[in-house]
This record gives structure tokens, sequence and C-alpha cells, in this order.
């Protein structure tokens, strides 16, 4: 009967991947970040495949230049579009809803385009899982974070006795499976200690435990 609760509980324990009990964040901003601007074309790219960009970074708005032509760029405040400037491009660091006005003449046509778009933040985090089991069946075989917008990180594994087991720097594909020096190590509880950068400007550091099992 023990051992039907003792499994019951720990598959419930490895599918959830919930964050380790013991998990502790610091977040800073970076001295050395350099933001990046990402040009956009509003009149020749669809703005439903450009979803998002980080936060203290900027977004380049432009058209290309034409004919007879005059531009508006608005953004949303409150319940009203505020004007932003009337040039080819225009620089935008915030998420929001935004809107283009532009007037152009093709040929002897006069052609009025209206281009309403959303622009928000790529998501940053980074969570660790509760539990892994390198046993060789295919499934939480291997232990790293789970992170979305990191640009550098550095993860460590850690015993009992604060031996570092496993240690990291590949931000793609660095992840433990469960050995030291060639061989299995014991089944238990492993802290972690991960830092690192993100993409909008903030550096981390987390440190937790999680367990090993088999």
């Amino acid at each position: 009967m023990k051992a039907t609760v003792y499994f019951f509980c720990l598959v419930l324990f490895l599918v959830s991947c919930k964050k380790s009990r013991v998990d502790e964040s610091v977040y800073v901003s970076d001295p050395n970040f350099e933001s990046i601007i990402t040009p956009v074309n509003v009149l020749k790219e669809n703005m439903q495949e450009f979803t998002c960009f980080y936060e203290n970074n900027a977004v380049k708005l432009f058209v290309d230049p034409m004919e007879g032509e005059k531009i508006e760029w608005f953004y949303k405040s409150a319940d009203e579009f505020v004007t932003m400037g009337n040039g080819r491009a225009v620089e935008v660091r915030f998420s929001g809803v935004f809107k283009l006005k532009h007037h152009y003449v093709d040929g002897l046509h006069p052609v009025d385009t209206v281009v309403d778009f959303s622009l928000d933040y790529c998501p940053t985090s980074i969570e660790f899982p509760e539990a892994f089991s390198p046993n060789g069946d295919g499934q939480f075989d291997t232990y790293r974070p789970i992170f979305q917008g990191v640009k550098t990180y550095a993860f460590q594994v850690s015993n009992r006795e604060r031996v570092v087991v496993f240690e990291t720097n590949e931000v793609s594909n660095g992840s433990w499976n469960g050995q030291y020096i060639g061989s299995d190590v014991p089944i238990g509880t492993y802290s972690y200690r991960c830092t690192g950068t993100l993409l909008n400007g903030y550096k981390f550091e987390k440190y937790g435990e999680f367990q090993l099992v088999r």
C-alpha cells in the first residue's frame, strides 16, 4: 500500500513540473546592457508575425518613401490616440496600441492607408523543475532550467556536501544527466545556482533545491 501511494505521489510530482520548493531569486539592472533596435516596415511586413520585443529595447517603425506622402504616427493613451510624429520613421520603446496614417499619390490617384497594430513585450522567465528521474525511460531524464528571453547564463548543481557535480554555460542545450565523473549519483536532494542576463536588460541570480529520483 505504501509503495502504491509513493508511486502515485511521485508521478504527480514529476508531471506537474512546478518550481522547486526552495527557490530564491534576485534581479538587478545589467550595467553592461546594450539595447537592440528592431526595424519593422509597417506597410510591408505582416504585423501579426512581429509578435513582440523585449522591454528596455526598441522598435523602429518605418515606411518606404513615396511621392506626395503624408505620414502620421499615433499611440493610444487611455481612450484616445496621441500624435507621436510625422516622419517616415519613429522609434518606440514601450508596449501598447499604435496607429499609422499614410497618404501618398499613386500616379494621379491619392491613396490613404490606416494601420492599427499592437506592440507587446516578449516574456522573460526562468523556472526550475522540482524533480527529475534519470533512469533512461525517455521522460524527465535530464535536468535543466526552463526559460524564455535568457541571453547568457551559468548553471551549477551541487550535492549535499556542496560538491559541484555539474556546471554549464550553454543556453541552448546544457542539461545534467544525473552523473558525476561518469557514474550515477545517489538519489536525494540537490541544489542549483543559476546566474545570467536577460534580453530585457536585467541580471538574475536564482538558487534552490530539487529531487533526483530513479
